[in-house]
């Protein structure tokens, strides 16, 4: 504990009267700032606090947070968890060529556990998720071996021009294309 601060509640415990308290009182700087937080933070934000509550109420959403905490807690807090292959997957829609085509044999459903980043500019799923679905679509006309991004529309395009016997080759595309996007954004 600080030196002053524990000094200061000694003076507190240690007034032999009420007027020797009051003067420990008001000349308490621990006390002062103890107060100005406690207003800060209590009570300047109870007014608007309570009006949130009452707008949860009366949309009926109050009882149905007492009740599911857990799952709110979910959809409404940040985690800072690892993500997953599965998370990621779950977000993309996959455009695939009609079946039996040529162009669908060189498509697959590939994992994309670190693409969030370089495909939609973001390290973590939104807790209420995106507005858009994003949306996963493949580049046939082009002699790209580089996929590419549309991070304000939401697009990952990825190359089939890859020969089937080429997959390390694509895998090193991915690889450097992704950790080399990680910048985006910055100066």
């Amino acid at each position: 504990m600080n030196v002053e601060v524990r000094k200061e509640l000694e003076n507190i415990r240690d007034a032999r009267d009420l007027s020797e308290l009051q003067v420990t009182l008001m000349n308490s700087t621990f006390l002062t700032i103890a107060g100005a937080i406690k207003y800060y933070v209590i009570y300047r934000t109870m007014p608007a606090l309570k009006q949130f509550e009452v707008g949860l109420s009366i949309l009926g959403l109050l009882e149905k947070l007492k009740v599911f905490k857990e799952e709110f807690k979910q959809l409404m807090c940040y985690t800072d968890s690892k993500l997953t292959a599965t998370q990621v997957s779950s977000i993309f829609t996959v455009k695939l060529s009609k079946i039996g085509s040529n162009k669908r044999n060189k498509e697959s459903e590939a994992s994309l556990e670190d693409v969030l980043c370089f495909a939609l500019a973001c390290e973590k799923i939104p807790p209420l998720g995106f507005d858009n679905k994003p949306e996963l679509e493949f580049l046939h006309n082009e002699k790209s071996y580089w996929p590419k991004a549309n991070t304000c529309g939401l697009i990952l395009y990825l190359p089939v021009s890859y020969e089937t016997h080429q997959y390390e080759k694509f895998k090193r595309s991915m690889d450097y294309a992704i950790l080399n996007s990680k910048q985006f954004g910055f100066a």
